[in-house]
């Protein structure tokens, strides 16, 4: 299996730039309330109190990595089929993420944040692996 380590590093790095402009100033507020702070300020004096702050944040960085990864596979897997079906992985992961937002509780509003941010990095992704070129030659 061959990787195009630029589109990897691009990828990840490209996620969690939107995670942080769609999680902060776009959305942010409306995201902290619903985990359940009054505010920003407050959901940041909280982390910079966590002793695990920084560790949560490696593990975020990790599991971005992750995910580009597997996003790269499921792009070569369809390198050979019509792309519509991109577009059922996105419906599919965007009904599977409201399903766990609603199960546990959080607002409508909260749901279409989180998910609203999971589609624009998907597709982030599936941009980034179609025009910088990630392939994976899968044996």
């Amino acid at each position: 299996m061959e990787i195009n380590y630029l589109s990897l590093l691009v990828s990840v790095i490209g996620a969690i730039a939107i995670g942080t402009i769609w999680f902060g100033p776009l959305f942010g507020e409306i995201f902290i309330k619903g985990l359940g702070f009054k505010s920003m300020k407050e959901a940041q004096a909280k982390f910079r109190k966590n002793p695990n702050g920084k560790k949560e944040m490696t593990i975020t960085y990790v599991i971005q990595t992750i995910s580009s990864l597997l996003t790269a596979c499921f792009m070569s897997l369809l390198a050979n089929v019509n792309m519509s079906f991109a577009v059922y992985f996105l419906v599919i992961a965007a009904v599977a993420e409201y399903a766990t937002t609603r199960w546990a509780g959080k607002s409508l509003k909260f749901a279409a944040v989180d998910i609203g941010g999971m589609l624009v990095t998907r597709i982030y992704f599936l941009l980034v692996y179609h025009f910088v070129g990630a392939q994976f030659n899968m044996l």
